[in-house]
């Protein structure tokens, strides 16, 4: 009897170990990964079911070249960036080559108001992206570029003029850059473009964790 009480206890032990090993691989089997966590939209953009979306991107006052090319990359990026990875449907997206034509024939759009911007152009709602800094100077002496944007964002919507995101009511800013970049001007342009870019779109749809923070940014916070 002795021996088969102590079997018998060991049996539930083991029995007890097993369940207890098996519940903490099944709550492991259900932890996502860093590489399968996202950081959830501020905004869901691509959620505003059939409402066309305006980008449009102020240049700064008395802009130098730099700030020109900038901010035309950066009006470009951040379309395709809300098509490719926001989930926005391209035909929800007034096309950046109705905006440049726009443009040329109203010199002065940058001085209209968001809400009026987005009547005219047939949009829902207008992100509206002010560029308040863009430099990108060569170093001198070297083949190396520097690389600078500041600059804010905001979404309205057109009808009303009320302001959707970011919901706490103050403009997105965002600092991005960089300190040595060897592969020429062009595309010194592009990277400020694309890095503004994603870090201003990664709020209006839900981002991988590994990618919501980018290199350029660390710099960008130096100035």
């Amino acid at each position: 009897m002795k021996n088969k009480a102590v079997r018998l206890i060991c049996l539930l032990l083991a029995i007890s170990c097993l369940f207890s090993s098996g519940c903490v691989i099944l709550a492991k089997m259900g932890t996502p990964t860093r590489a399968e966590q996202v950081v959830p939209a501020e905004l869901n953009l691509a959620q505003l079911s059939e409402k066309t979306v305006l980008v449009y991107v102020k240049t700064p006052k008395n802009a130098n070249d730099d700030a020109k090319k900038v901010s035309f990359a950066l009006n470009r990026a951040v379309i395709t960036a809300l098509v490719l990875r926001g989930g926005v449907l391209t035909e929800n997206v007034v096309p950046f080559s109705k905006l440049t034509t726009f443009r040329k024939n109203n010199v002065a759009s940058d001085l209209m108001k968001p809400p009026l911007l987005g009547q005219k152009l047939g949009s829902d709602v207008i992100l509206y992206i002010t560029v308040e800094k863009a430099k990108v100077p060569q170093l001198q002496g070297t083949e190396f570029y520097e690389g600078q944007l500041s600059l804010k964002a905001e979404l309205f919507d057109v009808a009303t003029g009320d302001y959707l995101w970011p919901t706490d009511g103050l403009a997105k800013r965002i600092n991005v850059g960089f300190g040595y970049d060897n592969k020429g001007y062009e595309d010194a342009i592009r990277r400020l473009a694309a890095s503004g870019s994603h870090c201003v779109t990664r709020y209006l749809h839900d981002c991988p964790l590994p990618a919501f923070r980018i290199v350029d940014e660390t710099y960008g916070s130096q100035f």
